[in-house]
Formats: C-alpha cells, sequence, structure tokens
C-alpha cells in the first residue's frame, strides 16, 4: 500500500466545495484505489516539457481528474525512504490547462507546461485500454515505485509545501466531509523524532525553520500518548503565533474533544500571569498594562531620547534592571549592581551610560506607580510570588515558543509552573532579537542546572521552508558578513532554504522625499522599515499612513512586501569603520554593531514575499561580492509593481490581521479603507484602552453595543452609572446592582449603600459602608456575616460602639486585648480614670526628658516602681541643674533645684551639702551649718560635711574677731 499525501490548495479546494459530497467522496475512492493499487478507471502518464518527473492523472467522475506524481520521501516515524502518491491537483475535464484547486503560483508553473508524451486514456477504463499501454504504465509505475534502500536519494517532499497526510478513511470523513479536524502535515524525520521526544529540549532555528510546527506536533504527541493526563501549557510572546498555533492544534485533534479546553492552555506570556493573578483573586485589568508601544509615547517626551533608541532603553529596562531581578521582594536591580553588571550579561550599554539610563528607568518608575499602572516584568513579579507562596506545579508539559523574548524572571515563572518531572520544550532565534544584551542558551541550561532539572537536549533545525528562498538566502549571507566582521566563527545552525524559489531582493536609489511622490499610497500587504522613531513620525505625516514601522516594533509581524529605508543612514560613521577597517572596531562599538545586524536580519526576514531596499546612496554593505548575487538594482516604477492587490477584501483581510496583533492604529486605517466601520471603531476603542482613555474607549464599546467592556472600563474611570446602565444590557444584574451601590457610595450615600450591600449579601461592602457613617453595631454585624477571616473588623466595630456609649473603660480594655495600645490609651485618656490618664500623661512626659511632671503624674499613676526610677533620674538632672546655676552665681535658682532635690529625697546627702554651699556663697552662714547637721543625723560619717560646717565656723569666727577689733579701737 502507498502513502498518499495532498497538496493543502487541494484539501482547501475539497472542503469549500460543500454544494454535494459526492465529488469528495469519489475523490477519495480515486485515491483509495491508487493506494491500494487497484485502480479501474481512466488512467494515464505523462511526459511534459522540462519536467523531470512523470505527471499522472486519474480520473475521479465524469467532469473531474485527479493529478498526482510518485515521489520519495522519507517517512517520520522511521527516516527511511519510501515511495509516496503526492495528490498535486484536482482538474476539469474541460479545461486541460487550467488548475480547479491549485492556486496558480510560481512554484506551480510546472503544472502547465506543454506535453511532450503520454501513455493511457482518461477516458477509458483501465480494462479498456490496449495491453501496450497497460504495459506501459504498469513498468511507469514499477519505475516510480522502485528504490535503492542503500542509495541516498533526494527528499522530493521537502520544501514550502506543507503536505497533508491521509491514511485512512475516518481521517478523510473527518476533514474533508466532515470538516471537524484537519489532515496531519507530513512533518521530517527530525521533527518527528523531535515532537516525540520525552526528554527537555531547547531548539534553536532561525525563522521558518519548522520550530512552532514541532512544538505544535509535540502537543499533539503529548495528548495521544497521555489523553487524560494533567495540564499543558503552550506559550509564547506573540498574540498572533498564540493564536495560529491554537486554530492548528485544535483543527488537528478536532471539534469533538470538548475536554481539551481543560488540560490544554494556549496563552501569551501576558496572558498566563493575569489568569494565574484572577484565579486567585488578584484582578489585574489588561488595560492598565504599559508595553512597548505605550512605552514609546512617554519616551519621546524625555530629554534623552536623542542618545538612545526607545527599543533599546525599553529593553534595558525590561530585560536587564527589571528582569534579571530574581529576588521577589525587590522589584529591580539597585544602581550599582546595574553598573556592575558583567560584559556578557549586559553588553549593549557602555558604563558611562548606565547612570542615564537607569536615571530614565527610575521616571519610568515613578510615571507607572503615578498612573496606577504596570508593565510586563510587574505582573510576573506578582504572579511567581503567588506561585512560589502557593506552590502552584500547574504543568506537567511546558511548550515555550520564542522564548529569546523572555526575560529571565519570566524564564522562572515558567520552570515554577512544573509538576514534578515535566517535560519542557524551549524553541527560540537568537538572531531574532534586537538586544544582545537579554537571552542566552546558556543562562537557560544554567537554570535548569540551578532547579536540579534534567539538563535539556540543545538541537538545531537547519533547513527553512519559508516560500522565499532568495530571501532566505540573503538573511544567511548577512548573518555570514556580520560573523565575518566580528572575527567569529559562524554558527552551525545557520538555516538553509530548501527552494531557492521567489524575487531577489531589489534595491532601488532614490531619496526620502521620492517616498511622498511614489509610495502615497500603501497596499495592505506593505510596511515601510525604518530606523528610527523621527524618521517614522516623519514618514507617517508626510504619508498619511501608520504603515510605517521601526524595525524593533516590526518584530513579531510579517508582510507581504517590505520597503527598508535608508537603513545605513542613521550608524554611517560604525558602518564604514567596520566595513573598511574592521580590525579598528573598539570593544565597545561591536556590542552596536551586533544591534545593527541583528535589525536589518529582522527587517529582511519581516517580507513574506518581495523586499525593496530604498537608499539615497547604495551602501557600500551591498557592494560584498557573495551578496551582489542575492539582489538586483531596479527603478522606482518596477519596485512599485507587483504588490499584493489593495481591493477592500485585502483591506478587510489586514486589518484582521493587526487587529490580532494588538496594533491597533493600523487597524484602524485598514479598516477604514475596507469600509468597515464597525471593526474600525472597535480597532479605536481598544487604542483608547491601551493608552489609558478609559472613558473615551468605554464610550465607542456602548456605540458597538459590546456592553461588557464598556462596563469595565466604566469601571476603571467610576462612571459606576454608566457602568451599572451597561450590565444591565446584558442582563448581568448583580454587577448591574453593585455598579448602581458604588454610585450611591459616590455621592456619599453611604447608610443607603450599606443598606443595599447588605440586602444583596455583599457585607464586607456594607461594613465598609456603615463604618463610614459611624453604625458601628451594623457594621459588626456584617463583618460576622462576612466570615471568619473578618473577626477582626468584627471585634474593631464593636469596641467603637462602646466609645460611642462613652464606655471608656470598657473599649479601652478591650482594645488592650487586640493589642491596639494607641487606641487604648485615646480611650484612657477620654475616660474618668485619672489613675490611667495619669500614667499615659507619665510616659509622655517621660519621652520629653520633662522628669519633675513625669516623677509628679507617676505618683498619681500610683507607679511606685515608676516613681522610684523617675525620682533618681529627676534628682540626677536636678543637682546637674544646681551645680550649674551655683558656678554661674545663680545662687537663688540652685537653691530652689536643691530645694526640689530635698522635697523629692529628704535623705539625699549631695543635696544638703549643695545647698550649704549655696547658702554660703549668700551669706546665710546658720543656715549653712543647719543643713550640715542635718546631713549629719543622716550620716555622721559624712566628712563633707564636716569640712563645709568647718569653713562655716572659719568665716563666723574671723567675723566675730574682727568685730572685737572693731570694739576695743572704738
Amino acid at each position: 500500500m502507498v502513502s498518499v499525501v495532498l497538496h493543502p490548495d487541494v484539501v482547501e479546494f475539497l472542503r469549500k466545495n460543500t454544494t454535494s459530497d459526492r465529488l469528495q467522496l469519489e475523490t477519495w475512492d480515486c485515491i483509495n484505489k491508487l493506494k491500494q493499487r487497484q485502480f479501474t478507471g481512466g488512467l494515464r502518464v505523462k511526459r511534459l516539457q522540462g519536467v523531470s518527473k512523470r505527471v499522472w492523472e486519474a480520473r475521479i467522475n465524469r467532469g473531474s481528474r485527479l493529478i498526482f506524481t510518485y515521489n520519495k520521501s522519507r517517512r517520520p516515524e522511521t527516516g527511511e525512504i519510501e515511495v509516496y502518491i503526492a495528490v498535486q491537483d484536482i482538474c476539469d475535464h474541460d479545461h486541460l490547462n487550467q488548475t480547479a484547486a491549485r492556486v496558480r503560483t510560481p512554484d506551480a508553473e510546472w503544472l502547465y507546461a506543454e506535453t511532450i508524451e503520454a501513455v493511457g486514456n482518461i477516458e477509458s477504463n483501465w480494462i479498456d485500454l490496449s495491453i501496450e499501454e497497460r504495459n506501459r504504465i504498469e513498468f511507469s509505475q514499477l519505475e516510480e515505485e522502485d528504490y535503492n534502500p542503500n542509495f541516498i536519494y533526494k527528499d522530493e517532499l521537502l520544501g514550502n509545501i506543507q503536505w497533508q497526510v491521509v491514511e485512512s478513511p475516518t481521517e478523510w470523513y473527518q476533514a474533508i466531509i466532515n470538516q471537524d479536524a484537519d489532515l496531519p502535515i507530513k512533518i521530517t524525520a527530525e521533527e518527528y523524532r523531535l515532537a516525540t521526544s520525552r526528554n527537555n529540549i531547547l531548539l534553536k532555528g532561525s525563522a521558518g525553520t519548522g520550530k512552532t510546527t514541532v512544538a505544535l506536533y509535540r502537543l499533539l504527541h503529548d495528548y495521544q500518548q497521555n489523553p487524560h493526563h494533567s495540564q499543558r501549557l503552550y506559550v509564547a510572546y506573540n498574540p498572533l503565533l498564540v493564536n495560529n498555533v491554537r486554530e492548528q492544534f485544535y483543527k488537528l485533534v478536532g471539534s469533538h474533544n470538548p475536554e481539551i479546553d481543560h488540560i490544554f492552555h494556549f496563552k501569551t506570556f501576558r496572558q498566563l500571569c493575569l489568569d494565574i493573578l484572577r484565579e486567585h483573586g488578584q484582578n489585574y485589568s489588561p488595560e492598565d498594562e504599559v508595553d512597548f508601544q505605550v512605552f514609546e509615547q512617554w519616551y519621546i517626551r524625555q530629554r534623552e531620547i536623542k542618545k538612545y533608541p526607545s527599543a533599546l532603553v525599553w529593553d534595558q529596562i525590561r530585560s536587564i534592571i527589571k528582569g534579571l531581578q530574581l529576588n521577589l521582594q525587590v522589584g529591580c536591580l539597585n544602581q550599582e549592581e546595574y553598573n556592575n553588571l558583567s560584559h556578557k550579561c549586559q553588553n549593549i550599554i557602555a558604563g558611562e551610560h548606565r547612570i542615564t539610563i537607569y536615571r530614565l528607568f527610575n521616571q519610568y518608575q515613578n510615571k507607572l506607580r503615578q498612573d496606577k499602572r504596570f508593565d510586563e516584568i510587574d505582573l510576573t513579579r506578582q504572579a511567581l510570588r503567588l506561585i512560589v507562596q502557593r506552590n502552584l506545579k500547574l504543568y506537567h508539559l511546558i511548550v515555550c515558543d520564542e522564548v529569546q523574548d523572555l526575560a529571565t524572571l519570566q524564564l522562572e515563572t515558567l520552570i515554577q509552573l512544573t509538576t514534578h518531572q515535566a517535560n519542557l520544550y524551549f524553541a527560540g532565534d537568537l538572531h531574532q532579537m534586537i538586544s544582545p544584551s537579554g537571552f542566552d542558551w546558556k543562562n537557560l541550561t544554567n537554570i535548569f542546572h540551578n532547579h536540579q532539572l534534567t539538563i535539556p537536549e540543545e538541537k538545531e533545525l537547519k533547513n527553512n521552508f519559508r516560500s522565499v528562498g532568495e530571501l532566505v538566502n540573503l538573511a544567511n549571507q548577512v548573518l555570514k558578513i556580520r560573523y565575518h566582521l566580528l572575527f567569529k566563527s559562524l554558527p552551525r545552525n545557520i538555516s538553509q532554504p530548501v527552494s531557492n524559489y521567489g524575487e531577489k531582493a531589489r534595491i532601488v536609489k532614490a531619496s526620502l522625499n521620492e517616498i511622498q511622490t511614489y509610495l502615497n499610497q500603501l497596499h495592505p500587504g506593505d510596511a515601510i522599515l525604518v530606523r528610527t522613531d523621527e524618521d517614522k513620525e516623519h514618514l507617517r505625516v508626510v504619508l498619511k499612513s501608520s504603515l510605517i514601522f521601526t524595525i524593533e516594533e516590526a518584530k513579531g509581524l510579517e508582510f507581504d512586501t517590505v520597503f527598508l529605508v535608508n537603513f545605513f543612514q542613521y550608524r554611517s560613521e560604525l558602518w564604514h569603520t567596520a566595513l573598511n577597517t574592521p580590525a579598528r572596531l573598539k570593544e565597545n562599538e561591536k556590542p552596536a554593531l551586533i544591534l545593527e545586524f541583528n535589525l536589518l536580519y529582522v527587517a529582511i526576514t519581516r517580507a513574506r514575499r518581495i523586499l525593496n531596499i530604498w537608499e539615497a546612496e547604495i551602501s557600500q554593505f551591498w557592494q560584498d561580492g557573495e551578496l551582489k548575487a542575492h539582489w538586483e538594482q531596479k527603478d522606482i516604477q518596477t519596485v512599485l509593481e507587483n504588490r499584493v492587490g489593495s481591493q477592500q477584501k485585502d483591506w478587510q483581510q489586514r486589518g484582521e490581521y493587526y487587529l490580532t496583533a494588538e496594533f491597533y492604529l493600523q487597524a484602524i486605517e485598514c479598516f477604514k479603507k475596507s469600509g468597515d466601520q464597525i471593526k474600525e471603531k472597535e480597532s479605536r476603542a481598544k487604542l483608547l484602552q491601551k493608552e489609558g482613555s478609559y472613558k473615551e474607549a468605554a464610550n465607542i464599546f456602548v456605540e458597538l453595543a459590546n456592553w461588557q467592556v464598556a462596563a469595565q472600563l466604566f469601571q476603571q474611570v467610576e462612571q459606576w452609572q454608566d457602568a451599572a446602565n451597561c450590565w444591565q444590557k446584558i442582563g448581568n444584574l448583580q454587577k448591574q446592582r453593585c455598579c448602581e451601590i458604588k454610585h450611591l457610595e459616590c455621592i456619599e450615600k453611604w447608610q443607603d449603600a450599606a443598606q443595599a450591600w447588605e440586602y444583596i449579601e455583599k457585607y464586607e461592602d456594607a461594613a465598609k459602608a456603615f463604618e463610614k457613617v459611624q453604625k458601628w453595631l451594623e457594621a459588626a454585624n456584617c463583618w460576622q456575616k462576612a466570615g471568619k477571616k473578618y473577626q477582626q473588623n468584627q471585634k474593631i466595630c464593636e469596641i467603637r460602639y462602646l466609645e460611642v456609649e462613652n464606655k471608656w473603660d470598657e473599649a479601652a480594655q478591650e482594645w488592650r486585648k487586640i493589642r491596639r495600645l494607641d487606641e487604648e490609651e485615646r480611650c484612657w485618656m477620654n475616660s474618668n480614670n485619672e489613675v490611667k490618664k495619669a500614667g499615659y500623661r507619665a510616659r509622655g512626659f517621660e519621652r520629653q526628658k520633662n522628669w519633675l511632671l513625669a516623677y509628679e503624674q507617676y505618683i498619681i499613676a500610683e507607679r511606685e516602681d515608676k516613681v522610684q526610677e523617675i525620682r533618681v533620674k529627676l534628682v540626677e538632672n536636678l543637682m546637674i541643674a544646681g551645680k550649674e546655676n551655683l558656678e554661674a552665681k545663680n545662687y537663688q535658682s540652685a537653691l530652689v533645684d536643691f530645694n526640689k532635690i530635698l522635697e523629692i529625697s529628704p535623705d539625699y546627702l549631695p543635696g544638703y551639702l549643695n545647698r550649704a554651699w549655696t547658702k554660703i556663697r549668700q551669706e546665710n552662714y546658720f543656715g549653712a551649718i543647719e543643713d550640715c547637721n542635718q546631713a549629719l543625723k543622716i550620716n555622721p560619717e559624712y566628712a563633707d560635711a564636716y569640712y563645709c560646717r568647718g569653713q562655716v565656723y572659719q568665716i563666723l569666727s574671723k567675723q566675730d574677731i574682727e568685730k572685737a577689733m572693731l570694739i576695743r579701737q572704738r
């Protein structure tokens, strides 16, 4: 039995032919008989002019014939060569030179070649052919099916056509007649091994090498092996890619498998984080996220804009400053950590410029806080905190595409989500990284090592299946020049096209001003790519179109026709040095050159069909001998030809593409030109939503009757009545009522709001509203109904009620039980309990170091322990003050200080002594003697008191002698 593959255009033709399933059934009957070598209908084999292979025709019915060839190809499961019947087309008998199913493209031209020999008769049955004809046909079949297993054959089905395999009538009925599943595509043996491997895999490959195909079939294989196993995740950065893989997967497994919604998740990384947070009660509004486009609008208003491209600054903030910080308690690297990053980790921004970048980062963070918004790394960090806290091990298989676009923190998040012995598949293309400062395969391997996971196999895909082989060759040659100029060896994983089909790149020598003249009408599949934000804004104004992008913006998008404008002009001096004297490149210039090459590679690979290189002066770069074979110079008029049409349906289709990709400005333009006012409004509303203009966006969604989104946006700006009206429109009475109550709160009708919340059993909201009007018993009752976790809130409201009742002593005691000490103090101070009040006053005076007042209040508070403690401090303080006054001859003040000491501490000997000395200075000698005598009564051994009294006696003796002499003289 011979295996059969069908051209995708044939499959599409049969599926669209829905007026009757007769042709579909007859086609399967024809194919099935050919598979089993039992065909008995009309059969013919032809030789065509310039075509080496035989072309076969088999009659399906009186009106249609099957066009097929025999092709040698490797069977995916074994890698061994076998012969396939390749169904190339279905033709109408009456139009032999026209194809009914196959789209007429250059790779189908051979089907229209002149017939130079034919054997057999399509109109006659096999039995009616002559013996000679039958012998010749059978011989031809034997030749077609013959092969030597020891001979190395070229794989004739390896190319840019995604052949679809049909092996059974069941598959045919599902895919062609019922149309609830797709036929699987014929993958290569290498892709099959990767898709069915149970090892962790890091898959490298440039754009078009089949990484996503392997990802898709890895998911499918896992489902076939374990249909009811735990959850699987496909995650990528680009929503276009995620939607495409989701659609293909659902088509392969069939719409009759509803359980796959639960076990297979297809998400962008942003959606993954939002869903995890939402499922655990943390709601983040997607419209509050700041992405690159929103960041760029902010950045162009900053002073440093001319120094650094916006995409470079965004990558530094996203991937480095925030994305490298794995400490979940910290939001970013600090200035010192950022400055000290090694060359390997941070190789674009030189050390002397990092201060400026970090200042921009701080300004950006302040802007986020001010606007209450977040970016994807903030979202990731919050999700990762929750994942770690809750130990969320969700997925037994994670397939991550475009891994080069993820920051280290995001990779850590994926690893944390895996179950024990989970399987991990990461695919990426380093050549499509704009900034070489972020992702690195070695770092990813280190993450596996750090988590003690099985180290992944590193694999490479080298065949490029892109339809435009010429552009693949050009992109590869650019990579070769890059590695040559940087004195590095060429990596092994540069892909090779499987076909050289397609136009060479066209170079047109023309000024920027001539673009306005000749490109004033862009087609829907067109895009102008420029190097700087300034050029983008200028051309958007001049051409009155949004289909002008910086290369950084265009990453992840694809266009039929690309105009790459003046690429080399922006860094002309750097290119001049690199191309003429590469040995003179400074080390700090090499990262910038890598960035330029990465941008050029990304720009070239954005074109699906045509690349037009528009330069005022043709760059020296294109004169490289190897490059010359991959481009040709054209005049302006020729360049403008052969573009995809600009009919309404073309604009409509492209508008849908941009809408899915979340490029809303471009979607607006496309839908406007297609005449679809509804989609145009939807795109405009989503653009306003993304920019944070929620009210304006909500009003448009109201016009579109998209009541749910409108309601959510009105809630964002607290337009509660408008939100309620929208919820009413879709019959969501609960949310309508909630918004109406929020409106009552907004106009400060708190009691009405509280009662309304209580009525709909929203007890937490009711309690908060009752608190606003100090209805404490009602609030406590609501907190009680809200559940055990609100017991503290209930208790607080009950205590507040005691306060309202002036039960201050009781309230204070309750505050103390729940350790709310400030509240306890407030209540005691409002009470009539003078002892408690004195205690609090005393502590206040103690904090102020007002020892005297503290001492007096502690006496009232009956705190003997504190009285003793403060007495010591008070005496010490008064003693210091008294001595200072004594020395300064402020005798009366000193006397007051020492009197106070002895009043407080009557047995304090230094108090008596110092008061005696003060009285001596005041010539109150008998008073001084009295103080000394008192001290000696307390302590007869107190020598200082004897000395002081002796000094007084001396003074008095001297006075007596002097008085006696004065009397004698008289």
